[in-house]
């Protein structure tokens, strides 16, 4: 009987190990893209980070100040994300003669997973802003 149902679904275990590859492969090129985007966004912002370093600005400032752009960003992406996820599984579901519903917690988890990984690129980036010495960073060009 195993034997029956691993030839009967021998190719949706091919597609789902392929799906499984591209989907780390996209995470990864996604990551990489958040911490380019936010290191980019720093340095960019030098001279604001030293001038209000040099007010007495803390770390906090800063992180406070770089999250509310990546929130957005986030968001927006997860708006767009998220119901063509969703859709397209439920879609892929309905070549199944038993179908398994699928959970609206992984949705949920989701979006949080995507929170959860700008906090701390943001988080990441904002330490080492704030570490950095104000004079430095107005000399910065």
């Amino acid at each position: 009987m195993d034997q029956t149902f691993e030839q009967l679904y021998e190719n949706e275990i091919r597609i789902l190990g392929l799906f499984t590859w591209f989907t780390i492969l996209a995470i990864l090129i996604a990551l990489l893209g958040l911490f380019g985007l936010s290191s980019f966004l720093m340095l960019k912002r030098t001279k604001e980070i030293g001038i209000r370093k040099s007010l007495g600005a803390k770390g906090s400032t800063f992180f406070f100040i770089f999250i509310g752009d990546f929130l957005k960003l986030v968001l927006i992406a997860n708006l767009v994300a998220l119901p063509v996820g969703y859709f397209g599984i439920r879609k892929w579901l309905q070549n199944f003669e038993y179908q398994a519903n699928m959970a609206f917690w992984i949705c949920i988890a989701a979006l949080f997973i995507s929170f959860l990984v700008a906090f701390l690129t943001v988080l990441y980036h904002s330490l080492k802003a704030s570490k950095n010495n104000p004079v430095d960073s107005l000399r910065y060009e």
